[in-house]
């Protein structure tokens, strides 16, 4: 493949795997996108499902699952979101010049509506 491509890619969590084997899929697929010098943008929404059970687990569990994941893959930068008012402004900022969107399941259907009303 020739050429630099930026993906974006939302998942209902990356940095925690409670109940959520895709993570080690969806992890390593973007480490290796990042490793062939592609742009790869993580998001994931603030206090998702994933890692809102996996802080019922104690009041460390989530800090060492993030310790993990960016000793695991610190090219992984990983954004979060609230589905706020001012969300719309930031799909628009962090979708510019996005060449692959990928919305992965168990993301909210409004999600793909909204990324989709975007594309050019």
């Amino acid at each position: 493949m020739n050429g630099r491509l930026s993906f974006r890619i939302f998942a209902h969590s990356w940095i925690s795997d409670w109940n959520h084997g895709n993570a080690h899929f969806l992890r390593g697929l973007a480490n290796e996108l990042v490793k062939l010098g592609h742009e790869v943008r993580c998001y994931e929404e603030r206090n998702g499902w994933s890692i809102t059970n996996l802080a019922t687990e104690g009041q460390d569990a989530v800090a060492r699952a993030e310790a993990d994941f960016h000793r695991a893959f610190p090219n992984l930068k990983v954004r979060t979101y609230t589905r706020d008012r001012g969300f719309h402004e930031f799909l628009k900022a962090e979708l510019a010049g996005a060449d692959v969107v990928v919305v992965h399941e168990w993301n909210p259907q409004r999600l793909a509506t909204e990324i989709l009303a975007l594309r050019q």
